[in-house]
């Protein structure tokens, strides 16, 4: 189809994901970005966030991930995501995402590495929380 590029999504442990879309929302360093077909040659760092890919036209028919980093490039209508985790949002529950932000709460934050630590772990966990739309998030 015209209107779809190839994906993949890569962690440092295996390959995720890949296959065709025809949209994908990108969790940006700085914000989401839209990703189509055609589109001109990128390099982006990610953030923490939510992937979101639409497969055939149909918001109801794609995948949702968290991520954890990484990079995303879109090149020859191929886009490529590596990140250092790919969290499938059908596989969580807000009490695992819940779960999550408790842990990094409990984390130490004596020094500036523990506390660099404690501040990722917990942008995870909102970000987790967010995509399974758990509730009583902390902002």
């Amino acid at each position: 189809m015209a209107n779809e590029f190839e994906f993949s999504l890569v962690t440092p442990e295996r390959m995720v994901l890949e296959g065709r879309a025809i949209y994908a929302q990108i969790p940006a360093h700085d914000g989401q970005l839209g990703v189509a077909a055609d589109r001109a040659a990128m390099l982006v760092k990610m953030g923490i966030g939510k992937l979101r890919l639409e497969i055939d036209g149909s918001p109801d028919k794609g995948c949702l991930y968290v991520l954890d980093g990484g990079f995303a490039q879109m090149h020859g209508n191929k886009l490529t995501l590596i990140s250092e985790r790919a969290i499938d949002v059908a596989e969580l529950s807000s009490e695992t995402a819940r779960d999550a932000l408790s842990k990094a709460e409990a984390l130490p934050q004596a020094n500036s590495e523990q506390l660099a630590k404690r501040d990722h772990d917990m942008a995870m966990a909102r970000a987790m929380m967010a995509a399974v739309g758990a509730t009583g998030a902390v902002a």
